[in-house]
């Protein structure tokens, strides 16, 4: 592979289903090798159920959490991934990278910037994209409302606690049965839920 490609960057649907589902394919699609050009936002193959994966950045079990869905088979949106370039700092040098405290006229100008618009276009697509959603706590309030997006559309979502923590009624709208405190049994439950092509 010449130097231009290696140094070739993703476009943003390609980084966006790379996010989703970790795809050797489409990976090589992305970096320009020889690829079947069919790929999308997911993968055009037999596949178990598309996860919106919700947390925080901070939250320290996430990255296990998204390894043991993938093994499993599942395709799993990783906002990291997907949003890796991103920062609050960006828009202005003097705030802080992950979680700024700003004062409500920076409030809108930060939501309102470029930046944050591209990073909510991934999350959004692929939000309203899955299956099933997965809510790896702690987390905060972005997580919750993703969470809301989905019961609200009738899609199973399901809340993973790794900590201690105080318990949330609201959490019930998922129903008791998709409460999880192991991601072994998290994982058994999902797959129940069969599978689909995409």
């Amino acid at each position: 592979m010449d130097k231009e490609k290696q140094a070739s960057p993703l476009s943003g649907e390609k980084q966006a289903h790379l996010a989703f589902n970790g795809c050797l394919q489409c990976a090589i699609e992305a970096h320009g090798g020889t690829g079947s050009g069919t790929h999308s936002t997911f993968c055009e193959k037999p596949t178990h159920l598309r996860v919106y994966l919700a947390s925080s950045w901070r939250n320290p079990h996430y990255d296990a959490v998204l390894a043991r869905l993938r093994e499993a088979g599942f395709s799993v949106y990783n906002f990291k991934e997907a949003n890796a370039s991103f920062n609050w700092s960006q828009i202005d040098s003097g705030w802080d990278r992950a979680n700024p405290e700003l004062e409500p006229p920076e409030i809108l100008r930060a939501l309102s910037s470029r930046e944050a618009a591209l990073a909510f276009k991934n999350d959004k697509e692929a939000l309203y994209g899955a299956d099933v959603g997965v809510v790896v706590l702690p987390c905060g309030r972005s997580a919750h409302l993703e969470a809301g997006v989905l019961i609200g559309q009738g899609k199973p979502v399901f809340f993973l606690y790794r900590e201690t923590e105080r318990p949330d009624l609201m959490h019930l709208l998922a129903g008791i049965d998709r409460l999880y405190d192991n991601v072994t049994d998290l994982v058994s439950a999902m797959l129940k839920l069969g599978t689909v092509t995409v």
